[in-house]
C-alpha cells in the first residue's frame, strides 16, 4: 500500500508576522497551496470570553496583491492624511503597483517602524 504525503492537499506556510495591538493581534502570513499557488493571509485574532479568541481571516490570492496592495495604500494615505490618489472606491487594472513604485514607497510613514510592529 502506498503511504500518503500528510501535507499533500495543505497549504505551506512560508512566512509570518505578527503585529500585537492591545487586546487583538494582527497576523499576516504568506502561503502556498497544494497547486503550488502563493497568497496572503490576514488574520485578526481578538481576546473574548470564548477559548481561543474570536479570528477573522482575509485570503488574498498571488494574482490580486497589486490591486490589493495599491488600494490598502491608498485607503493608510486617506486616514493619515485625509488625501486619497483615487477617484474611484473599485481598483482598476490600470491601478495596479508596479514593484518599482512600490519600492520607492517610504512605507515607514504609512506603517511606521519594524519596531513597533511587536
Amino acid at each position: 500500500m502506498k503511504e500518503k504525503n500528510k501535507d499533500q492537499g495543505r497549504q505551506q506556510e512560508l512566512y509570518t508576522r505578527l503585529v500585537k495591538a492591545g487586546t487583538r493581534s494582527y497576523y499576516i502570513d504568506a502561503k502556498k497551496d497544494s497547486a503550488g499557488s502563493h497568497y496572503i493571509v490576514l488574520c485578526e485574532r481578538r481576546q473574548s470570553d470564548r477559548p481561543g479568541g474570536e479570528r477573522q481571516r482575509i485570503f488574498v490570492y498571488e494574482e490580486d496583491l497589486d490591486k490589493f496592495t495599491a488600494a490598502l495604500l491608498d485607503v493608510i494615505k486617506f486616514v493619515r492624511s485625509g488625501v486619497s490618489d483615487s477617484t474611484s472606491g473599485e481598483m482598476e487594472s490600470s491601478d495596479r503597483l508596479r514593484l518599482e513604485e512600490l519600492d520607492e514607497l517610504n512605507l515607514d510613514e504609512f506603517i511606521g517602524k519594524e519596531g513597533d510592529w511587536e
